[in-house]
């Protein structure tokens, strides 16, 4: 028989729990006496943590962003955001969560690359190439439409390799940096 487990959220003050069965048939308790109500700040907090979570999970973002754009979207009063944990707090939690939706490190060189990492995060196309000879090993180029758009139209770029961060089976990255005059900014336009 499947069971659900059940505790306060104040776990730190209230030792009461409760067993049910998967379909919220009571079975059993502890006997501690739960004399308190709930708090609707903590319930949000929590909510929205787990809503934060939930797209750390599916989304390319990155986490930072999300935090960041799903507590200003709350509009938390001045106790809520009191008890809001600070981004940094929870980071490791959110990357963990991310982590356990993303396929580990493959072995070999010769692997498919999921359709999730070859789309950008407007669902565009995103790997540009995906190359393998005996004479250069494998080259994956990854590049969007824009990001091309920019390096042609740009007068000045900038080349950059690094063997030191390369992941395993690679032996280098290599990015092509652009120039974009309308916005005086450097962007990164091809990333192999």
């Amino acid at each position: 028989m499947n069971k659900k487990y059940w505790r306060c959220e104040d776990g730190d003050n209230c030792g009461a729990y409760v067993h049910t069965t998967s379909e919220d048939v009571y079975l059993k308790h502890n006997k501690v006496e739960h004399n308190h109500l709930p708090d609707p700040d903590e319930i949000l907090i929590n909510k929205l943590i787990s809503k934060i979570r939930y797209r750390v999970m599916n989304e390319h973002l990155s986490a930072v962003f999300i935090y960041e754009f799903e507590v200003a979207r709350a509009n938390l009063t001045q106790s809520q955001l009191a008890i809001m944990p600070a981004f940094k707090i929870i980071k490791s939690a959110l990357y963990l969560a991310r982590a356990s939706t993303i396929p580990g490190i493959p072995k070999a060189s010769q692997f498919d690359i999921p359709m999730w990492f070859q789309l950008n995060a407007n669902s565009e196309q995103y790997l540009l190439a995906d190359c393998n000879s005996p004479a250069f090993d494998r080259i994956l180029i990854y590049s969007s439409d824009r990001q091309l758009q920019i390096l042609f139209d740009s007068e000045i770029i900038f080349c950059d390799g690094t063997f030191a961060s390369s992941p395993p089976r690679f032996q280098q990255i290599y990015t092509i940096h652009a120039i974009y005059e309308e916005e005086c900014k450097l962007f990164k336009t091809i990333f192999y």
